[in-house]
């Protein structure tokens, strides 16, 4: 009976354990790695990822109501610059420039999403994203 009642509340505190860091934490699950770009790519109107990307970094933020993803990755010059040109609100737009960092603001985003912005400084990418 007791080996029951340790279980059962280690099982408990396991499940616990996952709920807090699913909700309540920035750490995204490698179950949930490809709807988290996916996500990002539609508010965005991006282009899907380089293939050639290196150190993918992704972070997600919010509740219920809202949610915002963070990606971060390094990729070459070249592959950058072929996303850019394949990405819906990328292409167009002109970015700002502040020294040799470029920011693309996609505001609203797709679909009546908050949106974000793109930064690029050298091979370095970051997109933020946010949809309510």
């Amino acid at each position: 009976m007791k080996k029951i009642v340790i279980t059962i509340v280690l099982l408990a505190a396991i499940v616990v354990l996952i709920v807090v860091v699913e909700y309540f934490s920035t750490y995204v699950f490698p179950w949930h790695r490809e709807s988290a770009i996916k996500a990002t790519i539609e508010i965005g109107g991006l282009s899907k990822l380089p293939y050639d990307l290196n150190n993918l970094e992704i972070e997600k933020y919010g509740g219920m109501f809202t949610r915002q993803f963070i990606i971060k990755f390094h990729s070459s010059k070249e592959e950058i610059q072929n996303w850019i040109n394949k990405s819906k609100r990328l292409k167009s737009a002109t970015p700002k420039s502040n020294g040799l960092k470029k920011t693309y603001e996609i505001y609203p985003g797709e679909n009546g999403t908050f949106g974000g912005k793109v930064e690029i400084q050298g091979n370095d990418v970051l997109i933020d994203m946010s949809s309510s």
